[in-house]
């Protein structure tokens, strides 16, 4: 008789990886890996002495 559970398994193992991939790049996704945002702080102040000629 043949051993069919060889597909079975094959199948569990694939759905299996592809959970792990799945779960790995939500992580890296909501932990903001994928995004390019730069924070730029610019600290803008009036001038504390004006010149008058």
């Amino acid at each position: 008789m043949a051993d069919d559970s060889s597909g079975a398994s094959g199948a569990v193992w694939a759905l299996v990886t592809l959970l792990i991939v799945l779960i790995v790049v939500g992580a890296l996704y909501f932990g903001g890996a994928f995004s390019n945002k730069k924070s730029i702080d610019i600290n803008v102040q009036k001038p504390n002495l004006i010149l008058k000629v």
